[in-house]
């Protein structure tokens, strides 16, 4: 009994640091400024180049983007790695298809909507945005896929919780067509995702 009690307070206080170290991911969670080269660090909330200014380029003639960085000497410097997100001003911004993209919805699974981001300077200027097309995109966070929003792509997700995908299925493809982002916040409720804030 002695030992059962002792194991039970030790794993009381393991459990009550663990949820001092992390927070609901949502809306209202802040990732800390930095560029992000994997998703692996958008959940440790641990940016490869942290609190760094960021500075995007686009060239429109070859569609060719860059990204540089400006260090604490406000020094340039080019990003060798692979970017997978950044957040600056307190937006999470995602790149796909070689274009980087403002979340609209945070969550487990989260949304965008496929608008160019254009920033001229690194220097706390208002991000900008230039509408390419209306389609909503969703951005998986437990495995970091992107893709388009529709029936195919959210099917595999929806499946993890098998609640939630019973009655998804019950409907048909024109009534699951107008739920799906309902589906999604459904699914971001059922299934919180916890990042880590130290």
């Amino acid at each position: 009994m002695r030992y059962f009690l002792i194991v039970a307070i030790l794993l009381q206080g393991f459990c009550l640091s663990a949820q001092t170290d992390s927070a609901l991911f949502d809306r209202s969670f802040k990732l800390k400024k930095g560029i992000y080269t994997s998703y692996f660090e958008i959940l440790e909330n641990s940016p490869k180049y942290p609190d760094y200014l960021i500075e995007t380029n686009n060239d429109i003639v070859f569609g060719k983007l860059s990204m540089n960085f400006y260090d604490q000497n406000m020094i340039q410097q080019d990003i060798k790695d692979e970017v997978f997100a950044y957040v600056q001003e307190g937006y999470i911004v995602v790149k796909y298809d070689n274009q980087f993209y403002k979340l609209i919805l945070t969550g487990p699974i989260s949304t965008f909507y496929k608008e160019k981001i254009t920033s001229n300077s690194p220097y706390n200027s208002p991000i900008t945005y230039t509408t390419v097309d209306d389609k909503l995109f969703l951005f998986d966070l437990r495995t970091g896929y992107i893709n388009k929003l529709n029936l195919k792509n959210i099917d595999w997700i929806l499946k993890r919780d098998s609640v939630l995908y019973t009655s998804y299925l019950a409907l048909s493809d024109s009534k699951k067509r107008k739920t799906l982002y309902s589906f999604i916040l459904k699914y971001n409720q059922r299934n919180p995702i916890y990042i880590r804030t130290e």
